[in-house]
C-alpha cells in the first residue's frame, strides 16, 4: 500500500484582503495569506513592533515575499509619492461653513468621491448643492463605517454606536434616492 503525504495543517491565522480595490504593485497575483504571514514575521522579529520603515527594510531583501509588491524604481516611486502628497494637500484643508441657522462649522474643503467616471475631489459646497453627490457621499460613509466597525468589532459599545449611525445614514440616503427625479431602488 502506497503511503500518502499528510496534508499540511491549515495556517493558525487566516489573512484576507479587505473589500476594496487593492492598490499594491502586483495586485493581480497578490496572496493575502503570504503577505499577512510576512508582516507577522516582521513584527515577531522586531519585538512585536512594526512600522512602515520596518516593513520597507525587510522588503528590500529579494527573497522576502513582500519585495515583489514594492516599486524599487526611484523615478516611479517619486511620481507616486507626489500623488500621495497631492492627496494629502487636498485632505488637509478645511473650510468654514454656515448652516441654515447661521451656525459656523469647520468642515473638510474637499472630499474624494467615486462616481461613474472615477475618483475626484469635490468641494463640500458642491456636495451640499447636489442630491446625487450627497448620495455618493452617504454611500462612501456607509462603506467607511462598515470598515471601521470591522476594525473595532470586539469593542461592543463602539459597534453598537456604529450600527446606529450606519442605520441613520442608510435611511437618509434611501430617502434622498427615493425623492430625486428618476430615482431607482437603492443598491
Amino acid at each position: 500500500m502506497a503511503r500518502r503525504k499528510p496534508k499540511p495543517a491549515p495556517p493558525e491565522v487566516v489573512y484576507l484582503f479587505k473589500e476594496r480595490p487593492l492598490c499594491i504593485k502586483g495586485a493581480k497575483t497578490a496572496n493575502a495569506q503570504k503577505i499577512g504571514e510576512s508582516l507577522a514575521e516582521i513584527k515577531r522579529l522586531n519585538n512585536g513592533r512594526m512600522g512602515a520603515k520596518t516593513i520597507v527594510r525587510a522588503a528590500t531583501d529579494n527573497a522576502n515575499y513582500l519585495h515583489r509588491h514594492f516599486e524599487w524604481n526611484d523615478e516611479i516611486c517619486g511620481r507616486r509619492h507626489r500623488l500621495d502628497q497631492a492627496r494629502e494637500l487636498a485632505a488637509c484643508i478645511d473650510t468654514v461653513f454656515h448652516n441654515e441657522r447661521g451656525e459656523e462649522k469647520i468642515i473638510p474643503a474637499f472630499i474624494s468621491l467615486n462616481d461613474d467616471v472615477g475618483a475626484s475631489y469635490r468641494s463640500s459646497q458642491e456636495i451640499f448643492d447636489s442630491t446625487d453627490l450627497q448620495v455618493l457621499a452617504l454611500r462612501a460613509c456607509e462603506r467607511d463605517l462598515d470598515s471601521f466597525a470591522r476594525r473595532f468589532m470586539r469593542i461592543a459599545e463602539v459597534c453598537d454606536a456604529l450600527q446606529e449611525a450606519r442605520a441613520k445614514i442608510k435611511a437618509r440616503r434611501e430617502r434622498m434616492e427615493a425623492e430625486r427625479p428618476g430615482s431607482r431602488p437603492s443598491a
